[in-house]
């Protein structure tokens, strides 16, 4: 699952979730720009929020294989395709890797 995300209305990245492996990646292309701590606070909650909703809408009754104890982890992906800083490429970037 590929999903565009928004960073405080002046960035896009892009998340990819891992049904197999409990992960999402995070793809930035400003890594330059990255700060850690705000990729904590934006993408944290996802390692609790994502498995919670995953039981909600039912997927894990339609993909059994998939439910796992292992927590969920959200990765910052180093070796993404990086943008030169103040281009506005980073929209661009999501919709070529997706």
């Amino acid at each position: 699952l590929l999903i565009p995300v928004n960073l405080d209305g002046a960035h896009w990245v892009l998340a990819r979730v891992d049904f197999r492996k409990n992960k999402v990646w995070i793809y930035d292309s400003l890594l330059s720009n990255r700060d850690d701590k705000r990729y904590k606070l934006k993408f944290k909650p996802l390692e609790v929020i994502f498995p919670r909703w995953l039981e909600y809408v039912g997927f894990y009754n339609i993909r059994p294989e998939l439910r796992s104890e292992d927590p969920w982890k959200v990765i910052a992906v180093k070796s993404a395709p990086q943008q030169e800083p103040g281009t506005g490429d980073c929209g661009v970037f999501v919709l070529m890797v997706t």
